[in-house]
């Protein structure tokens, strides 16, 4: 929202883009905000969101991952990647 005076504008915007990316405006890609306003005032368009927000969708990721067996690390440096069996 960067030259955007109007309170109500900015802030507008700063929503828009936080349900596209959780983040403000400002941390926003031009692209993704340029593609969500193509979108997002066609005649009938709906903004979905996952029931439990975000966090559940990389909850859900996360459990599947574990579920075969995988490991979610944060932080982590990788140096190799070994795939046995066809996993």
């Amino acid at each position: 929202a960067a030259g955007i005076r109007d309170t109500f504008t900015r802030r507008w915007l700063d929503l828009l883009c936080f349900c596209l990316s959780g983040m403000p405006s400002t941390g926003t890609v031009t692209a993704e905000m340029a593609m969500m306003f193509g979108e997002f005032y066609k005649p009938g368009a709906t903004m979905d969101y996952p029931i439990g927000g975000v966090k559940a969708i990389i909850n859900s990721l996360v459990r599947g991952l574990e579920r075969h067996g995988g490991q979610l690390r944060l932080r982590s440096r990788v140096t190799e990647i070994v795939a046995e069996g066809g996993r």
